[in-house]
Formats: C-alpha cells, structure tokens, sequence
C-alpha cells in the first residue's frame, strides 16, 4: 500500500470519528441524543457520502476500502460515546448491536460516495478505443 493509500484512510477514519461526534454526539446526554429528528440522521449520511466521494476522488486503488475506515472511524467514535455514557448510567445502551447496525447503514452513504468518484474518474479518463487496425481478433476454435 502506497503512503498516499494509507494517508487517505488515516484521514477516512478520522473524518467519520469527527463526522460522528461533531454532528450526532453533539456533547447531548444520551436522552437528549435520543430526541434528536431525523434531519440529523440525513445530514450526517449527507456528510459520509461526501466524505467517500472527495477522499476517492482521483484514487487509483482501494476507493472502497478507504470508504470503509470512514465506518471504521463511526464505529470506534461511537464506542467511545458509548463507554463514556456507560459511566454515569450502565442501565443506557441497552440495545448496543442494533446501534452500530444502524450507525453503518446511516454512514454506508460513504461507499455511494467512493461509486461515484469512481465513475467520475472512468468517464474523464474517456473509454479505451480499441484499435481496429489490427484487424477481429482470433479466438481458439475460431473458422478465420
């Protein structure tokens, strides 16, 4: 993996554990995070998806690697929130798997975001033309 390749996850990851904190988190108590409106929730996939498209954009390889350490990053944030609310009520998080199930689905917007850099980067790269001066080619078993 090249430095560019592991940079670009580095700040992936961070940028989800950033993304997490600053827009879900917000320094809220666990009841008052719990209130928040589902505005919320789409502008943080808003903000995944635009984290994936601009890390990926130009990247040769592992667009949706570096996609997945933006989850990565999610993850480990939320854990961290999670840990901190365990210490002043161990009765909260009672449902602890569903929340990071559905922490990923809410930031996979982040892989539709590297889809996209992707096709931007084929379609201003132009399709291959294939050069019709050498002639059809000959496959095994062909009558030519």
């Amino acid at each position: 993996m090249s430095a560019i390749a592991r940079n670009r996850n580095i700040v992936a990851f961070v940028a989800g554990s950033v993304a997490d904190i600053v827009i879900l988190f917000r320094f809220l108590s666990y009841s008052e995070r719990n209130k928040l409106p589902g505005d919320v929730y789409l502008t943080f996939a808003a903000v995944a998806l635009v984290i994936g498209f601009a890390l990926t954009l130009r990247a040769t390889t592992r667009r949706y690697q570096t996609a997945g350490f933006v989850l990565l990053g999610v993850c480990l944030a939320h854990l961290l929130v999670i840990v901190a609310d365990y210490q002043q009520d161990p009765t909260s998080h009672n449902l602890l798997p569903f929340e990071f199930a559905i922490l990923c689905v809410i930031a996979s917007p982040a892989y539709a975001g590297a889809g996209i850099a992707h096709l931007i980067d084929i379609i201003s790269k132009g399709a291959p033309v294939p050069d019709e001066s050498k002639g059809p080619e000959k496959t095994r078993g062909s009558a030519l």
